[in-house]
């Protein structure tokens, strides 16, 4: 009685969790975007500044959406790290409303909230910071709220005096290192294309410049254009490239490190790498090039370990041959006892 009472517990928690998934898997996805991602303003104490701020409902169910205010840094991965409103000593969030807490959007559609901010004519010069974030929920049959997808619109606010001035463009950029990587063999294993990832692992490697970015202004500047110019002073293979780097805003008192990669390197290469970025149309952040090398020991490993295997294979074959050929033109010494000649 008690294994049947066991038995049927079990089957009953199978069913919940099953009919519980199912509810889980049925749920409509949720897909919301917002636009634009990025603000950036250069402002004046005193100054009433308004902005209108799309929220996007991409899904095919209606969504209600929360908004509010936050702080935000950046980290020097890129990671935008979030923190409660007013707690940073740049925020803006104390200066700023929204039109509202709540969206209701139904599907494919839009909504809009707007977003004010009244500077103070005590604000500090430099830039101030604020993230509006809208977070997705849904609200479960037993009454739980159940938080989704969430996105944001971060802004950087630059505070400037009603002249114009105050504000100062200024950082400075280090390659911290030119790193030299080969995809791996499980990478070739899984590639749709086993032959072409085959050769790539065996002669096309990934040198990555990585180019730490500081910012020692007070106001953000953004990396506009500019790059990287892989040169080689011998190569096997391609010459050189130029790698154009990727746009980032970069906040005062902050570091962004900025990766390029110049992808079907030369298999075997010495060169330099030679980093040049802008922060506005004419004035770039002056970079020492750095050097690299480029050795495909994997290669030589391929390469070399069947020739010393071959070459071991054959030294000891003919040490074998060699033996054997001494053994079998010995011929034997005739005995003392025995007489060709004729018994007396």
């Amino acid at each position: 009685m008690r294994r049947l009472t066991t038995v049927l517990i079990l089957a009953a928690m199978a069913l919940a969790a099953g009919s519980s998934s199912a509810a889980a898997s049925s749920r409509p996805p949720i897909s919301i975007g917002v636009a634009p991602s990025k603000l950036q303003a250069n402002l004046v104490p005193g100054q009433h500044y308004t902005t209108d701020l799309d929220l996007y409902n991409k899904g095919a169910s209606p969504v209600a959406v929360d908004v509010y205010l936050q702080d935000y840094s950046i980290s020097s991965d890129s990671a935008v790290v979030f923190s409660q409103p007013g707690t940073l000593a740049t925020s803006a969030a104390p200066w700023s409303t929204l039109s509202t807490d709540v969206l209701h959007v139904p599907a494919r559609t839009r909504r809009e909230v707007r977003l004010s901010v009244d500077v103070p004519q005590t604000a500090a010069i430099g830039t101030h910071t604020l993230a509006v974030v809208f977070r997705s929920r849904q609200t479960n049959t037993d009454g739980t709220v159940e938080y989704r997808p969430a996105v944001a619109s971060l802004m950087a606010a630059g505070v400037q005096n009603p002249d114009g001035s105050g504000l100062v463009l200024r950082g400075r950029a280090v390659t911290r290192s030119v790193d030299v990587s080969w995809i791996g063999l499980s990478d070739v294993w899984h590639a749709s294309d086993h032959t072409g990832a085959l050769m790539d692992w065996l002669f096309h490697p990934t040198v990555t410049a990585n180019v730490e970015v500081q910012n020692t202004g007070n106001t953000f500047f953004n990396i506009i254009k500019g790059g990287t110019a892989f040169t080689t002073s011998f190569a096997i293979g391609d010459r050189g490239q130029l790698v154009t780097a990727p746009s980032y805003t970069i906040l005062p008192d902050s570091v962004r490190t900025v990766r390029m990669s110049w992808t079907g390197a030369p298999t075997l290469a010495r060169g330099s790498a030679a980093t040049r970025i802008y922060y506005n149309d004419t004035s770039y952040l002056p970079v020492q090039p750095a050097s690299y090398t480029v050795i495909p020991w994997h290669l030589f490993t391929v390469v070399g370990v069947p020739l010393v295997l071959l070459v071991g294979w054959r030294v000891v074959r003919r040490r074998r041959r060699h033996r054997g050929s001494r053994g079998g033109g010995r011929s034997a010494a005739p005995s003392p006892w025995m007489s060709t000649g004729a018994g007396g």
